[in-house]
């Protein structure tokens, strides 16, 4: 499920243009693999709540008038930063946990692992490039994970990298400074991930981006995600198409 960024004007301009990355175009094929694409629901700005909460209810910020309450909790700033260019509302943001109400902050030992994650896939390609570049989903809880497993056009994985806060789908096209195949390239060239997957799109272009980290062992696997027909595939990048395995 998409949704358009309203502001696309970027807050600095970049100002380093790598040469040619491309070695895509000439390394496609491979064997499909099993693995259940991601949810790229586009970030919306979010508006901070005001709520004035009941005796029963969460709040926003456990103050001394609500330390007592057992069902009080604290949330966090969203505006607080997880790495130097990805704000908290950024990544917990998803368009069907709003619409869903699903409480979708993480718990603090797995907002430490998406801090690791934002600093070793994003944080290298964001400053190289200089420019704003859209993450459009970082965490899902269990529950939003489950929703969108039922969800046939985005068909998420039952053992998500997203639920421990491992993976994120990055979104050039948000903002238009750089395309999805210079943030793929990027990552597959100069970063440490456990997979890096081209999602739809064409031979010249994903639709976007999926990367992920792993501390232990990460794998390095460079995917694709594509269709044939009404059959969706994975498939890793480097090999002969053969032994598709249809996900449907």
């Amino acid at each position: 499920m998409t949704s358009k960024n309203k502001d696309k004007k970027p807050v600095e301009q970049f100002s380093q243009v790598p040469g040619s990355l491309g070695k895509t175009e000439n390394t496609l094929g491979g064997q499909a693999s099993e693995i259940a694409p991601e949810e790229n629901s586009s970030l919306e700005p979010l508006e901070d709540g005001n709520e004035t909460p009941g005796e029963n209810l969460k709040v926003t910020t456990k103050t001394e008038e609500h330390k007592d309450n057992p069902n009080a909790i604290e949330v966090r700033d969203p505006e607080m930063k997880i790495s130097d260019h990805i704000t908290y509302k950024e990544a917990i943001h998803s368009d069907t946990a709003d619409e869903l109400g699903i409480d979708n902050n993480p718990p603090d030992e797995i907002l430490e692992v998406m801090k690791i994650t934002a600093e070793k896939v994003f944080e290298p390609l964001r400053r190289f490039w200089k420019c704003l570049i859209a993450i459009t989903s970082f965490f899902r809880c269990a529950e939003l994970n489950a929703a969108l497993e039922k969800d046939k056009t985005i068909r998420a994985s039952k053992n998500s990298q997203h639920m421990s806060g491992e993976a994120m789908d990055i979104n050039a096209n948000v903002y238009g400074n750089i395309s999805n195949r210079q943030v793929f390239e990027y990552i597959r060239d100069h970063c440490i991930f456990d997979q890096l997957i081209w999602e739809y799109g064409d031979d010249g272009n994903p639709e976007w981006v999926h990367a992920s980290y792993r501390n232990i062992a990460p794998r390095m696997m460079v995917l694709r995600h594509f269709k044939v027909g009404s059959r969706t595939y994975y498939e890793e990048i480097g090999g002969e198409h053969s032994n598709f395995k249809s996900l449907n």
